[in-house]
């Protein structure tokens, strides 16, 4: 009887300190997931102040991106709305570093604005 209680106790331990490391990771993969997008598009412009508060709803968005389309998810339809009428700021960071050929702005799944990016061909 007292082998079991003593293991109950080690499991409860390592029940709790799985449980612990996972909240933290999973924090910090909230916190950090999406991130490295939209730090890209944000220090292009990081030397134009008036251009870089004109795109901070973005910092709120997830973005991703596949199969030629940047995806932009916002939590609410106000930040959707905010980005598509910057949608300009949007697109020239996208199509000088071609990240994506379209853009597409979304409030859970629902598609609010698709974005043509428009890359200029290389003249050879």
């Amino acid at each position: 009887m007292l082998i079991f209680r003593q293991l109950i106790r080690v499991k409860d331990y390592f029940v709790k300190s799985f449980e612990r490391v996972a909240a933290a990771l999973q924090g910090t993969a909230a916190m950090n997931w999406y991130s490295q997008l939209t730090h890209l598009i944000m220090d292009f412009y990081r030397e134009d102040p008036t251009e870089l508060g004109a795109l901070q709803p973005l910092q709120a968005c997830k973005l991703s991106r596949r199969w030629g389309v940047l995806r932009v998810e916002c939590p609410d339809r106000q930040t959707a709305d905010r980005l598509a009428q910057v949608g300009d700021l949007l697109r020239e960071p996208v199509a000088e570093m071609r990240l994506s050929q379209y853009i597409n702005i979304l409030v859970r799944g629902t598609l609010v604005a698709s974005l043509p990016v428009h890359v200029p061909k290389l003249k050879t």
